[in-house]
């Protein structure tokens, strides 16, 4: 200020930020519109006691100018309190049991967990894991952009190491917030099973934080049931083409070794057979007593005829289809984070699959609630805290 012989403070929120006084930081960004009321004095007199100008200098020339500053900044905690339940039982009409599945406000939070992480990651900043829900705020710059930050300062150039830690410890700081009656919800036990225990040797790459960024536990139901519709019609355009420099199947079919057929059978068993009725939806040929195969590609083809046929089966309106994917999605719960696992890793988004990739990443963004209109909010006594319950 001496040099430049100017009575005004400038604070830019990047440099507030360095400093570890996360309260101070929100309480200025909560109240920019009245600092003068109570900071300007403290200005005038840090001056003064500076020995910087005379006293109606001080009084009539001293001023403030903060840049950079969000409209809004709210503690994790504060945050997860304000926002509502991040889970939600959903009561659907293909199956007797509920399912758990991540409200808006749950999905949009861990969005902003990982858009952090990766964004420093891909640019070799890391916190080494050593960071706590209370260096974590979340910021609002207006017009529904919001973002999360790490107040503890990032290393550049970090270790692999170090990335692998940061993703552990916000295993550590979230998952425990979307555990409900000791279940996680559809897709989060393969989440937290990336996030606890990625390798060295992919953390970091732009494949494996899209593969968490975009995660189907994050997705909304209508992208991730557009994305399987359309992952087995490019799958079975290529199969039919006979494709020579790319064999699809083989690079698509460890992702999922398990018979999936069992799964049909179990769900039978134990009193839905709406797989079932899926499955012989049509009567085998004379030449197959079989309609499927057991390989990802017959998987991928039944549930595209679960969406296709469901809702003939159960007698259901188009309203229900998210329904049918959320059943299908906790029945085949592997398969759609192995198969985009591959997919990215292999590098078939950006040729073969582009097309659904892009459609699928798109619907991150969409931030409705198919089952929005269905809901009502009660008290669980045993979590003291509320959570939705979804009736039909």
């Amino acid at each position: 200020m001496k040099q430049r012989s100017s009575y005004t403070i400038y604070v830019t929120f990047d440099q507030m930020c360095e400093f570890d006084s996360c309260n101070l930081i929100i309480a200025t960004c909560n109240s920019l519109d009245r600092l003068d009321d109570w900071l300007l004095p403290a200005a005038r007199q840090f001056l003064k006691e500076k020995c910087f100008g005379n006293e109606d200098e001080r009084k009539k020339r001293t001023c403030l100018s903060f840049s950079g500053f969000p409209a809004s900044m709210e503690k994790l905690e504060d945050y997860i309190l304000s926002h509502g339940p991040l889970v939600q039982y959903v009561s659907v009409s293909v199956d007797k049991h509920r399912i758990l599945a991540p409200t808006v406000s749950g999905r949009s939070l861990i969005e902003m967990l990982l858009d952090a992480l990766a964004e420093n990651h891909l640019n070799k900043f890391s916190w080494g894991g050593r960071y706590s829900s209370r260096d974590i705020v979340i910021i609002d710059y207006g017009r529904g952009a919001k973002h999360m930050k790490i107040l503890q300062q990032a290393v550049p150039e970090a270790s692999k190491d170090a990335m692998v830690k940061d993703l552990r410890t916000a295993a550590k700081l979230f998952m425990p917030h979307y555990m409900e009656d000791n279940i996680f919800p559809v897709f989060f036990d393969d989440l937290k099973q990336k996030l606890e225990t990625p390798t060295t040797k992919c953390i970091g790459e732009k494949w494996f934080m899209d593969s968490l960024s975009y995660h189907p536990a994050l997705m909304h139901s209508s992208g991730r049931r557009c994305f399987h519709t359309m992952l087995h019609n490019i799958y079975n355009k290529h199969r039919r083409k006979g494709s020579t420099d790319l064999d699809i199947m083989k690079m698509i079919h460890p992702a999922y070794p398990v018979n999936w057929k069992e799964r049909v059978t179990y769900a039978k068993k134990n009193g839905n057979a709406f797989l079932d009725k899926v499955y012989n939806y049509e009567p085998p040929n004379e030449k197959n007593t079989d309609r499927y195969g057991v390989t990802v590609g017959e998987l991928m083809r039944f549930i595209r005829n679960v969406f296709q046929h469901g809702e003939k089966v159960e007698g259901q309106c188009e309203e229900c289809l998210a329904d049918l994917e959320l059943f299908t999605a906790k029945t085949f719960c592997k398969l759609l984070p192995s198969v985009l696992r591959t997919l990215l890793k292999e590098g078939l988004t950006q040729n073969y699959f582009r097309e659904a990739w892009e459609l699928y990443r798109a619907s991150r963004s969409d931030k409705t609630d198919p089952w929005s209109n269905r809901s009502h909010l009660r008290t669980d006594s045993k979590w003291k805290r509320p959570c939705f319950v979804w009736q039909l």
